[in-house]
């Protein structure tokens, strides 16, 4: 099979010839991979590891520059990010610092909007990654409804907003949603049947659970969700929400929304595939689950062996894709990620 013919059976529940892959590798891991095995800048980690799933990209944001430099010296440089936000960012790290969100009080919401969803700028690098890439299965990508209301109002004004002014939340949420189903069609249509679909990031979790309750959830941010979900199935796009943490309390409702599959099932937030399966299969496909902050990163042989093969046992009749239950930083021996292929693929020795 292809990788997008493997992608797709393991979606419809239909056993592929293998297990399909996928990953999402830190720069500084690809730093490190590049370094250690010798290989040139322009080396594409992602087809030397013969990934099958990759997301591609374009400026999703409103803000279609994207990065307007505001101060720059050795130490840092502050900018304007995508969605207007001012933010702070540091040599060797790549978690910026925000400083300041675009939406600073409620009535900014009617001057806050997308820039042209339909300029061809935003889809410039994206037509030609897709291009590139077009042995692959491919997902666009855009920002879900709880992380629309996160990059305008920040985490902390967001939490006061939901528990003071659901109205206001879920207006805001609406209006954004507008831009990003726009954005999402866009890129159905630019790839030019290339894409299977669209991949939904929204971190709505932590490792405890939701960051709000199931109920909040469902009125505030799961309509927003449907919305996204119904625009593109229509177009025959298939569904990938992504959210770290614990999102077992909301899989039903996303399941409803119309999501085909979730990722990454982040171990160390009690998410196991193999229970997920056996309660979801056939409703619910998986994407994830080897756990990038224990095994993958000081495990073993026997250990990455013993989590793969038991994490595996979700792939019969198809409905997993595996990879990481989040993604492979520099703290990853090479080693261990390219053993833990070897498993899944059936090279190990």
């Amino acid at each position: 099979m292809t990788s997008r013919k493997r992608v797709l059976a393991a979606l419809n529940h239909q056993d592929p010839d293998r297990v399909p892959v996928w990953e999402y590798f830190w720069p500084e891991f690809e730093d490190k991979w590049r370094k250690i095995k010798k290989l040139p800048s322009n080396e594409d980690i992602y087809r030397y590891y013969k990934i099958d799933l990759r997301e591609v990209s374009c400026k999703r944001w409103p803000r279609i520059d994207g990065r307007l430099t505001i101060k720059k010296s050795s130490q840092y440089e502050i900018l304007k990010d995508g969605w207007g936000a001012i933010v702070k960012e540091l040599p060797h790290s790549s978690t910026p610092q925000y400083l300041e969100f675009p939406i600073k009080k409620k009535q900014d919401i009617d001057k806050y909007e997308f820039e042209s969803p339909k300029d061809p700028i935003r889809y410039t690098d994206f037509v030609k990654e897709v291009e590139d890439n077009k042995d692959m299965a491919l997902f666009g990508h855009i920002t879900g409804p709880y992380g629309l209301l996160w990059h305008t109002r920040g985490p902390e004004q967001s939490f006061y907003d939901i528990a003071e002014d659901p109205n206001f939340v879920r207006a805001l949420v609406e209006k954004l949603t507008e831009g990003m189903i726009e954005i999402g069609l866009q890129q159905l249509e630019r790839s030019k049947g290339l894409l299977l679909g669209i991949w939904i990031a929204d971190d709505i979790a932590y490792n405890k659970g939701l960051m709000f309750s199931p109920e909040t959830y469902y009125k505030l941010f799961w309509p927003s969700l449907r919305r996204m979900c119904e625009s593109f199935k229509k177009r025959g796009a298939k569904i990938i929400y992504h959210s770290d943490g614990d999102i077992r309390e909301a899989i039903d409702m996303l399941i409803e929304a119309g999501v085909d599959a979730i990722n990454p099932l982040e171990v160390r937030a009690g998410m196991d595939v193999v229970k997920l399966k056996e309660k979801y299969e056939g409703r619910l496909s998986f994407i994830g689950n080897i756990d990038n902050t224990g095994t993958l990163r000081t495990g073993t042989k026997q250990d990455i062996e013993k989590e793969v093969i038991r994490k595996l046992k979700a792939a019969k009749g198809g409905g997993y894709i595996i990879g990481s239950s989040h993604s492979i930083g520099p703290d990853v021996p090479i080693e261990n990620y390219e053993y833990f292929l070897q498993i899944v693929r059936g090279d190990a020795k």
